[in-house]
Parts: C-alpha cells; sequence; structure tokens
C-alpha cells in the first residue's frame, strides 16, 4: 500500500526510529539525573522530580534546562532522519548521507581553523593599530 511517497515501509521505519531515539533520550535522561545527584531509577519520578526543580531559572547548568535540551535535541534527529528517509526512500542513503556529513564537517573543520589563525597572525605582529578601537581588523590582510 503506497500513500503518496510514503509507504508501509517507511512508516515502520519511522516508528523503529522513535523507538531507539526514545530508548537513547531516556538514557541520556537518567545521566542527567545522575549528573544532578539522582538515582538511576528516579527516572520513572521525572515528573514530580522537574516539578521540584520548577522554579529554578533556565540557565545552563540546571536540571530543567539539561532536560529541556536533551529531549527537543532527540525529537529533532528524529525529525530529520525520518524526513531524510522520507526523501531517500532508502535507509542505507540516509545513513550514508549522515556519515557524508559528518565526513564533510570533519574536513571543513581544520580549513577554518587554519583560516582563523592566519587570520590572526597577519593581523598580530607589528600592526599599527587605532588608539580608540583596540579591536583587530581586517583592512589589511594581505590575502583577503
Amino acid at each position: 500500500m503506497k500513500l503518496g511517497v510514503m509507504t508501509c515501509e517507511w512508516a515502520l521505519i519511522t516508528a523503529l526510529l522513535f523507538v531507539l531515539l526514545a530508548g537513547s533520550t531516556v538514557a541520556f535522561l537518567v545521566r542527567i539525573l545522575k549528573k544532578h545527584g539522582y538515582r538511576k531509577s528516579d527516572i520513572k519520578q521525572i515528573d514530580e522530580i522537574l516539578e521540584e526543580h520548577w522554579n529554578e531559572p533556565w540557565d545552563w547548568g540546571y536540571l530543567k534546562y539539561d532536560v529541556k535540551h536533551c529531549i527537543i535535541y532527540h525529537l529533532v534527529l528524529w525529525g530529520f532522519l525520518s524526513s531524510a528517509l522520507l526523501e531517500f526512500r532508502n535507509f542505507s542513503l540516509v545513513i550514508v548521507a549522515l556519515i557524508g556529513f559528518g565526513f564533510l564537517l570533519l574536513m571543513a573543520y581544520p580549513f577554518f581553523a587554519t583560516s582563523k589563525l592566519l587570520l590572526w597572525i597577519s593581523d598580530y605582529p607589528g600592526r599599527e593599530r587605532d588608539p580608540v578601537d583596540s579591536r583587530p581588523s581586517l583592512k589589511n590582510v594581505w590575502f583577503l
């Protein structure tokens, strides 16, 4: 049975991805609870624990913030994977695309880090600076 571009296979794989990412979310929530001084078995009372911490700020390092980001990141990853699966119509192509994207980021990082280092080096030695504005500028960088 085919519903537009969605097939039963896509629905089953998307459901399987949701189950896998839900398990991963629970595992990461357990780690977050341990980081904040709770036990592994306290995951069953996460709603009560969050109610106890409800008046804390939504800032980095607080329990609410960590739980929120864990859940959001897993939902976004699930949405991305299921959308990519719908587009490619083949799970192996989705995995290859993710590996390729990761490889691209891994290869692009040294280029950008080296470029930033070259900008810093070219601006640093013996450069005259404006006494009012002590920030480095890119006005006289020779390779741009």
